[in-house]
């Protein structure tokens, strides 16, 4: 079977994918004035809101002013470039992301209050 992986930008579909346990690199296209304010301002290494849920890097974010494909794909690949690199990406993913995410009777609590607006 093939690997299922994503190159994915900034937003919610970082914990998206994460909670759906694919493997996948992020890529932020920032000018330099914002790519130097993010320096200063910052107080965490991570951006992808699939790494501040699980507190470490498990899907790697390159900060570009120019999109260069060559460090995406390395960063891609790290994390699905092998069965072995992809399987571990997963695990990860379920162990420090989707158990955090996952809530019990979700979609019961949405429905209600949907029906109480």
């Amino acid at each position: 079977a093939d690997l299922l992986g994503a190159l994915a930008c900034s937003g919610t579909v970082t914990a998206e994918l994460g909670a759906a346990l694919v493997p996948m690199a992020i890529l932020y296209r920032v000018g330099l004035l914002s790519r130097l304010g993010a320096w200063i301002a910052l107080t965490t290494p991570w951006i992808g809101l699939v790494n501040l849920v699980a507190g470490r890097t498990v899907a790697p974010e390159r900060l570009q002013t120019n999109a260069d494909g060559e460090p995406l794909a390395q960063a891609f690949l790290g994390v699905a470039g092998s069965r072995d690199a992809w399987q571990a990406t997963r695990d990860a993913l379920d162990e420090r992301v989707r158990r955090v995410l996952e809530t019990e009777d979700v979609a019961d609590r949405a429905a209600r209050a949907v029906l109480q607006s």
